[in-house]
């Protein structure tokens, strides 16, 4: 439940699972995502201009910076080896397996 909004959201479309989703934009934010960190340069430069034409720059920038945030985040985190704390694992449970996180290659780092 987003409490922002004050709606139910399908949460799989940050690992592609859901076809759509109830965000405005949700899919253009996901496609621009997804090819920022897998994608060809070209796919790249396709999505950012489709995003440029839909929102703006402001939101270009914006996505830019938080693609860019939350994938530096989980690689220092990978590489230092970081590991769920037990409780986060028990509180967390649920979501990671109605996402499927626990199947990610990074889910699967040694301990």
């Amino acid at each position: 439940m987003s409490l922002q909004s004050n709606s139910d959201m399908d949460l799989r479309i940050v690992t592609g699972a859901a076809d759509e989703v109830d965000i405005e934009h949700g899919a253009l934010f996901a496609r621009f995502a997804e090819a920022a960190i897998t994608g060809t340069v070209t796919q790249l430069a396709a999505v950012r201009e489709a995003l440029y034409r839909e929102l703006g720059s402001d939101a270009v920038v914006d996505a830019a910076g938080v693609v860019a945030l939350f994938n530096a985040i989980n690689r220092v985190a990978d590489a230092i080896g970081i590991q769920f704390e037990d409780s986060k694992l028990e509180r967390t449970a649920d979501l990671r397996d109605h996402l499927a996180l626990d199947d990610m290659q990074t889910a699967r780092l040694p301990e």
